[in-house]
């Protein structure tokens, strides 16, 4: 026996006719789809990823107090205001304010990139001479390794300490510490990778005609 479907017509909601209605419940649908995709995980997780960088080298980061490493390195910071410290030991450093915007649109997707670029300015030539002293003395306790591998790594003091005196600006009495400084240091290479970067930083000079 055949059976019979009768036609299912939907009736009118509000006013409006079904073509109407179901229209915008589908666009509705997309929207609150769009938004949760695209919107929500940022309106919950908004912020960036901030790459901290400075030209006096090493200079360790603070955020707000707490220790994030030593620049240049990348943290994510939620939105907000951050007191950020640029600092080497206790003899030079400097506090800046950072704003993290707030990021909403396919922060999952795309996650939003900021630079925080800070310089360390030393004005007395007592402070330059202990930054070179500190940096001398990191190299000696590094010379006492005379092998290096792919997961120790030797830490480019000549060339940090290279780019960091030229990036101050050059005077008369600061040319006289450093220079003082790679003689005595170069007596005390014990490896090749220490001696490559002893060149490499004085190629840094000549490109600057530092000396």
């Amino acid at each position: 026996m055949p059976v019979s479907i009768e036609p299912v017509h939907l009736k009118p909601l509000l006013g409006m006719q079904p073509g109407m209605y179901l229209t915008i419940i589908y666009v509705l649908i997309i929207a609150l789809m769009v938004f949760a995709i695209g919107f929500l995980p940022g309106i919950l997780h908004s912020g960036k990823r901030v790459t901290f960088q400075s030209d006096f080298i090493p200079t360790t980061v603070y955020i707000d107090g707490r220790n994030i490493g030593t620049s240049p390195t990348t943290v994510f910071l939620p939105s907000g205001d951050y007191t950020v410290t640029y600092a080497y030991r206790d003899i030079v450093s400097s506090d800046f304010t950072l704003s993290v915007g707030h990021p909403v649109f396919f922060t999952w997707l795309f996650p939003r990139r900021q630079e925080a670029f800070h310089k360390l300015i030393v004005n007395d030539i007592s402070t330059f001479r202990m930054y070179v002293e500190g940096m001398f003395s990191d190299f000696i306790g590094w010379s006492a390794i005379t092998d290096f591998s792919e997961t120790y790594h030797y830490p480019p003091l000549f060339t940090q300490i290279a780019e960091t005196v030229v990036s101050q600006g050059r005077t008369s009495d600061r040319v006289a510490i450093v220079f003082e400084y790679f003689q005595a240091a170069i007596r005390h290479i014990t490896s090749s990778t220490a001696l490559d970067d002893a060149q490499a930083a004085m190629r840094i000079f000549e490109n600057e005609s530092y000396f």
